[in-house]
């Protein structure tokens, strides 16, 4: 037992061992950089300050501008410093305790606000040129900076907002005859609504088969009402809350005495969803370089040492062939699980600290799985050739060739009409289709029993392969 301890400490504890971890680390680093700079989130998808409000321009020439000013927990914001800029100057004014704000000034096309509070701004036009009715609603956020013109009576109306990404609402379709509301879903189960009209508003969470769904005050048709919610709002007061979203909610509607209109609704931030999309496209790019790490690792730890007779040394202690076998790949897959989680950590790191946003131990846990399994079959493949083969540079290029062959596959499938098959259930690692689909809060439309199975005969046939040849074969 300490031959095997021995050997098993003397494989795992070895330089090329930890400069792969420390290679890992900066995949993790080079994914974090790959998602924010090519999903382009940058901070105003996620300061904590978000501000929603109405400009409705008189007759009489004057902007009279009713705001909120908000977190991402759809909580409001006091002490909030608003400058209003328009053609010939600027005014200043404070939120409340209510997170609101309102200030009138001369008509101008260019005016603007600026938001400040503590260190964070954001600035939002409250006006767009000349004023139009509008064609369609403005609820949630889909857009910064986005401007929404309505009118109201002998009013004109602009719905102006500028938030981050922790929404989770979007914008409503089929308004009639205007929006004189906006609603935000912040961060789960924040909402969040303003309005400058007195209102009763029914908000629905539904789930939908189609999109084949008709709202109107006879009830909801072509979807299941799951939650609804009831409000009578007031003019220019805001409303935060705290609600309970059904968990299969794909839909929202929203009711009221001068508004119809509905949405798709996803259970996650808009930010989180960016990312994990961000996150796994990144990934994916650094896994189709990590096999050669791993393959390289087998060949250094196992198929060179057998091919210069290193091994006999080693087993003219007390260790047997299998035990050797066992030890060294045990030795060699620790070191694959650990990478696999390594590579993960580092951007969860980033996310929390730079966009506060949390992906949970559960995400770096199935995550962790897909680079896992993927390491370890080639792991297994690269340690059977080195069992059949003694030449450790063949053994070296059968793994390599390996993966390239299965990398064509895919494509072979494309061409043939077999490519999602393929993917699901024929690649080694494809429970990864599965975990994918499970995070990024897709259904999973696999057998994931079967893509289960097929990853774990990719990693244990080669492995149950070459320890039985290992064990019999000479060195």
């Amino acid at each position: 037992m300490r031959s095997v301890l021995y050997d098993f400490k003397r494989s795992f504890l070895r330089l090329s061992v930890l400069l792969l971890l420390f290679l890992f680390i900066l995949g993790g680093n080079g994914i974090s950089y790959n998602v924010f700079n090519n999903n382009n989130i940058n901070p105003s998808a996620y300061e904590n300050l978000n501000v929603a409000g109405f400009s409705i321009i008189s007759t009489l020439g004057t902007i009279h501008v009713y705001g909120i000013v908000f977190n991402n927990m759809g909580q409001p914001v006091s002490g909030a410093t608003i400058c209003v800029h328009y053609s010939g100057g600027v005014m200043n004014t404070t939120t409340s305790s209510e997170g609101l704000f309102n200030i009138s000034i001369p008509y101008s096309n260019s005016s603007y606000a600026i938001v400040k509070y503590d260190g964070m701004v954001r600035n939002v036009s409250l006006i767009c040129g000349s004023v139009v009715m509008a064609n369609e609603s403005y609820v949630g956020n889909v857009s910064t900076n986005a401007i929404t013109n309505v009118t109201n009576g002998n009013n004109n109306v602009v719905l102006f907002t500028n938030t981050s990404e922790f929404y989770d609402l979007g914008s409503l379709s089929n308004p009639y005859p205007y929006c004189p509301i906006f609603i935000a879903i912040m961060n789960h189960n924040h909402l969040v609504m303003f309005t400058y009209e007195r209102l009763n508003v029914s908000l629905g969470f539904l789930q939908a088969n189609s999109n084949e769904i008709i709202i109107n005050s006879s009830g909801v048709s072509g979807a299941k009402v799951l939650k609804e919610y009831n409000f009578s709002l007031k003019p220019f007061t805001p409303v935060y809350t705290t609600i309970e979203v059904p968990s299969e909610a794909n839909c929202v509607g929203i009711l009221s005495n001068s508004y119809v209109g509905r949405t798709s609704y996803s259970q996650s931030p808009t930010l989180y969803t960016n990312i994990v999309d961000g996150y796994f496209s990144a990934m994916g790019l650094f896994l189709s370089f990590f096999p050669f790490v791993v393959i390289y690792l087998a060949y250094a730890m196992f198929a060179m040492p057998r091919d210069t007779g290193a091994l006999e040394f080693i087993l003219a202690r007390p260790i047997t062939k299998g035990e050797l076998y066992m030890t060294r790949f045990s030795a060699n897959a620790i070191t694959a699980i650990i990478a696999s989680f390594l590579i993960n950590i580092p951007p969860n790191v980033a996310f929390i600290s730079i966009a506060g946003v949390y992906l949970s131990p559960q995400f770096i846990l199935l995550a962790s799985i897909i680079p896992m399994t993927l390491l370890l079959t080639y792991l297994s493949i690269t340690y059977m050739y080195a069992s059949l083969i003694k030449s450790s540079g063949i053994a070296l290029g059968l793994g390599m060739g390996t993966y390239i062959i299965i990398q064509v596959i895919p494509v072979i499938g494309n061409v043939s009409g077999n490519y999602t098959l393929i993917e699901d259930y024929i690649v080694p690692a494809s429970i990864s289709q599965a975990i994918y689909s499970y995070l990024e809060g897709a259904t999973i439309s696999v057998n994931v029993g079967l893509e289960l199975l097929s990853t774990i005969l990719w990693i244990v046939v080669p492995l149950v392969i070459g320890y039985l040849v290992f064990k019999r074969k000479d060195i």
